[in-house]
């Protein structure tokens, strides 16, 4: 699942839901509803989660490094 991809992937790189968010450029609370399963990324913000997390889409879809 997204969610806990996503979650697992930033406490692997130490990072803090804000910390993330400031790499991101999306607010905190968009971060918090991503991990909780609240909502879905959009391809844009999903690119932007990638990249401030240093990974590739895949590895946030799908597990895949």
């Amino acid at each position: 699942m997204f969610s806990e991809q996503l979650r697992s992937v930033r406490l692997a790189k130490g990072l803090t839901q804000a910390e993330l968010a400031v790499r991101c450029g999306l607010h905190p609370n968009a971060i918090a509803q991503f991990e909780c399963g609240g909502r879905e990324p959009s391809l844009k913000n999903l690119v932007k989660l990638a990249d401030g997390l240093g990974v590739t889409i895949d590895a946030l879809v799908n597990g895949k490094k």
